[in-house]
């Protein structure tokens, strides 16, 4: 996994009674470096030119949801890895600005909460990466079930999007939006994108160690079936396409909330999709509010929510 464990720390096992409420991690520091970022793209299949050229920055960045990943695994520090097995029910980001190549960043984060519905224990892990001078750049909450002892149940839809309801459909007629603008009107649709979902690239996003994402054994040692991908394998697609569609703005006031509905297993295609919702008045411009999901080649809903980002 991204992080290696403290020596000398004893490392708790990682199961939903373990877990403790305010239980910190960190800070821990990395560097933005060409691995990091050229792994992340190629296991999201994201090679858009600001990556690996110069980008609105002024410089190259990173990829928005390049930090995600090892916001919610940085409970390892405290917690055995090898034992490792949990769901990812839901994920809540904000973006406050880009992750340049080279930069130096504290990533911090804490247990913020646990509960239990319909039978399965959930965490809440709230995390923050800053740079050194102390700005947030971006802030992650993942809501996760945790290892239990009957094993991990997935597909049974028990994750939920909060507010309205998304449908997932795109009504007839839609006009088609290819770049978010001040005119931008409710119910413009955006391209659909989509993505084959291959074991490499799981392996690469899940940092290569032995894992539910990476690992037949392991998985069906957490009660799966095979390998499956994690959830924020979609969050990056969503992201893909919200780049696609904000631009620079998407790194500087981009918010996404989404449930992941179903599993996403080898070799699936994933199409994401997104339709304006809303148009909210905000001091710097217009936040479109967008309906997001995700579906697999038979038509199963794997990941839907809502997404926005501020139009100056």
């Amino acid at each position: 996994m991204v992080w290696e464990s403290p020596k000398g720390v004893a490392l708790k096992e990682p199961t939903w009674e373990n877990v403790e409420v305010g239980e910190r991690f960190g800070p821990i520091e990395i560097v933005i470096d060409e691995h990091r970022i050229k792994s992340y793209a190629y296991a999201i299949n994201d090679y858009h030119p600001w990556y690996f050229a110069d980008s609105p920055f002024g410089e190259r960045i990173g990829h928005a949801t390049l930090l995600t990943n090892p916001l919610l695994a940085i409970y390892v520090l405290g917690y055995n890895r090898d034992n490792v097995a949990g769901l990812h029910a839901r994920e809540e980001l904000e973006l406050f600005g880009p992750i340049k190549l080279g930069q130096r960043v504290l990533l911090e984060g804490a247990f913020t909460e646990k509960f239990v519905r319909r039978g399965k224990g959930y965490t809440v892990l709230t995390a923050e990466a800053r740079d050194t001078n102390g700005n947030v750049l971006v802030r992650n909450k993942g809501i996760e079930v945790f290892r239990i002892p009957q094993g991990l149940v997935p597909g049974q839809r028990t994750a939920s999007p909060e507010g309205p309801a998304v449908t997932g459909e795109v009504p007839p007629g839609a006009p088609v939006a290819e770049s978010a603008s001040r005119d931008t009107p409710v119910g413009a649709a955006l391209p659909a994108l989509s993505e084959v979902v291959t074991f490499e690239q799981m392996t690469i996003f899940s940092f290569g160690t032995r894992n539910i994402h990476t690992d037949r054994e392991a998985a069906v040692a957490a009660g799966l079936p095979a390998p499956i991908a994690q959830g924020l394998m979609s969050t990056g697609y969503l992201s893909k396409m919200l780049v696609n569609f904000f631009g620079k703005h998407w790194f500087l006031t981009g918010r996404t909330s989404h449930a992941f509905v179903k599993t996403v297993e080898i070799n699936d295609v994933i199409t994401a999709r997104g339709l304006v919702r809303e148009r909210v008045k905000e001091a710097d411009g217009i936040r479109l509010v967008l309906d997001v999901w995700s579906r697999n080649q038979k038509g199963e809903m794997a990941t839907v929510g809502t997404a926005s980002a501020v139009v100056p």
